[in-house]
């Protein structure tokens, strides 16, 4: 398996790249969705990869931002300086019939994902508030475990860094660009609107550039 992606900082005009910043792979990906169980984490986890989401983007989606009846999904980004912080983008196919089952039975107004259920005279109840991060983070880093993925070498001062939300949001950026998908598809997928931004997110790996200098 591929594991996590550690790449080098680099300048990019005024901008730089951080060091250290890593990202899954697509098959990372696949097999932690294949491993998952739990019908929550799992369409938690589709969700990240699909969008690039930032993961308190996912966590505040609710019932209301997702219209099954046309297949689109309603987001409310953050880090926008404009006042609409709103995109709407289309739904695949493969994550239609989660979405519907996900949402069957809450209201409108309440949160795709929520917290763990509690108990109540021996009965199991939705908890109705929107899972926290500290909890989709535990549940990322527990499926990133159950896939033996976790990054080598050293990330911000630690060795051994286990999976995080924010690495599927560079993985997805990585995966899209190496696909050939144009730039500015992929920035209005993440909700970037400085190309140079999105260019922070693309960490082009040895076997890239070897590729690119044998073309």
């Amino acid at each position: 398996m591929n594991g996590l992606a550690v790449s080098s900082g680099m300048a990019l005009g005024r901008r730089r790249i951080p060091r250290g910043f890593v990202h899954i792979t697509e098959d990372d990906y696949q097999e932690m969705v294949g491993m998952c169980s739990n019908a929550t984490h799992r369409l938690l986890t589709k969700v990240l990869w699909t969008y690039g989401l930032r993961i308190s983007e996912v966590l505040a989606i609710r019932v209301r931002d997702v219209d099954l009846k046309t297949a689109r999904l309603r987001v409310f980004r953050l880090k926008k300086r404009n006042k609409d912080t709103k995109d709407v983008l289309p739904i695949p196919v493969d994550l239609m019939s989660e979405f519907r089952s996900l949402c069957k039975g809450k209201r409108t107004a309440e949160h795709v994902f929520q917290g763990d259920d509690r108990k109540t005279h021996n009965k199991r109840v939705r908890s109705g508030k929107a899972m926290s991060r500290q909890s989709a983070a535990r549940a990322i880093k527990a499926l990133g475990e159950k896939a033996q993925i976790e990054i080598k070498g050293e990330l911000r001062g630690k060795r051994g860094t286990h999976v995080h939300p924010h690495a599927f949001r560079h993985g997805r950026v990585y995966d899209l660009v190496r696909k050939g998908h144009s730039p500015l598809i992929v920035a209005r997928i993440l909700g970037h609107s400085d190309l140079m931004t999105l260019m922070e997110y693309f960490h082009p790996q040895e076997a890239d550039i070897l590729q690119a200098l044998d073309s």
